[in-house]
């Protein structure tokens, strides 16, 4: 994750390009200024997904959270500098992050159950179709391919059910398991 970045965003007007190329502008400013370099900062221009879901916003909310770990940048989601963990959790107060917005759809209660919040990061992926879409991007061709064989053969979700998934064909998909090519989704 030195390249970018996970965000969650709930919008209530539709102006998130504005607002990312606002933000992404003014940290490649500072950056460069600050390190003396010229150029872009981020590997690549933004790409936001909808989510229209409770199993992906769920989905979402671990992948961001348990990403630097599984990136190896620290051992725990609470070490990483820059999470919403330590805030989900209750550690630190919510400045950044609407922690009650969050665990109330994450099935909280009240503002202080971080219940939901710490059974979701604490356990196993509970739903590896949405985990799968999360991340998708994040995949190496390989990895894709390996973790679709996994979908379809172990956990026994159809092709049909992938590719609505992932917003592809079937055929799309039937590739990406026998080929492992890096097909940009």
């Amino acid at each position: 994750m030195g390249n970018h970045y996970h965000l969650l965003i709930e919008i209530t007007e539709a102006n998130l390009s504005d607002g990312m190329q606002e933000l992404n502008g003014k940290y490649a400013r500072g950056f460069n200024e600050r390190t003396g370099r010229d150029g872009c900062v981020f590997g690549a221009r933004f790409w936001s997904r909808r989510v229209t879901t409770d199993r992906y916003f769920h989905a979402a909310v671990r992948y961001i959270n348990l990403n630097p770990v599984e990136a190896r940048f620290c051992r725990d989601p609470g070490d990483w500098r820059w999470s919403s963990h330590r805030e989900l959790t209750g550690e630190l107060p919510g400045e950044r992050v609407a922690v009650d917005r969050t665990l109330s759809l994450l099935g909280a209660q009240t503002g202080s159950d971080h219940r939901p919040y710490l059974d979701l990061v604490g356990s196993p992926a509970q739903d590896g179709l949405a985990y799968l879409v999360v991340r998708l991007d994040d995949l190496s061709a390989k990895e894709r391919s390996a973790e679709l064989a996994r979908l379809s053969g172990e956990l026994g979700y159809s092709m049909k059910d992938i590719a609505r998934a992932v917003n592809r064909s079937v055929r799309t998909v039937e590739r990406w398991i026998a080929h492992g090519r890096d097909i940009r989704v």
